[in-house]
């Protein structure tokens, strides 16, 4: 502020006409929006991810709220069973850690005392909405973000893993 009579100074026209605390917002293409998510260290590529990577999604579904193993879910329908799939893939992120209001570079890329790290992405609004019920109902969930080679866009289809792939896809490692 610059107030009647007062006498301007070089040091306090710095930085007119930018918007420091509107940088995120032009990162986003058009119509995405910003969405955040926290992960531990361990399931977050072991803290590689930094912004401007592209990162997969990776969820167990744990029907019972977790520690199905996989020996309980087989008697189970196989829409109840404990799985693991892709649900996301290349999500670009936009920062790591708590952002800093007038921070013009990026957020902090910090990791709490808990081991985790805040991931913010860029995403459509539909998958803001995926990624919004992950975290919602994270008893269900078990979420890993994987990183992505920097050459690849490309969208891959998997099939989930259960307690039964193993031993359909796995059989001779179970050989006793």
């Amino acid at each position: 502020t610059i107030y009647p009579k007062e006498i301007v100074l070089p040091s306090m026209l710095t930085g007119i006409g930018s918007r420091a605390n509107y940088d995120v917002t032009s990162q986003l293409p058009k119509n995405d929006v910003a969405v955040s998510l926290e992960a531990s260290t361990v399931n977050e590529s072991g803290g590689a991810i930094q912004a401007g990577d592209s990162v997969d999604l990776i969820a167990s579904y744990l029907p019972t709220g977790g520690g199905g193993g996989g020996g309980a879910s087989e008697v189970l329908p196989s829409k109840n069973r404990t799985q693991t799939q892709y649900v996301l893939q290349d999500l670009k992120v936009l920062s790591l850690g708590t952002w800093v209001a007038g921070d013009t570079a990026t957020a902090t890329a910090t990791t709490s005392t808990g081991g985790s790290t805040m991931l913010t992405f860029a995403v459509d609004h539909k998958t803001a909405l995926v990624i919004q019920h992950l975290k919602d109902f994270g008893g269900s969930w078990d979420l890993s973000v994987v990183l992505r080679s920097l050459a690849s866009h490309k969208t891959y289809t998997t099939t989930p893993v259960d307690g039964a792939y193993f031993f359909s896809h796995l059989r001779d490692n179970f050989v006793q």
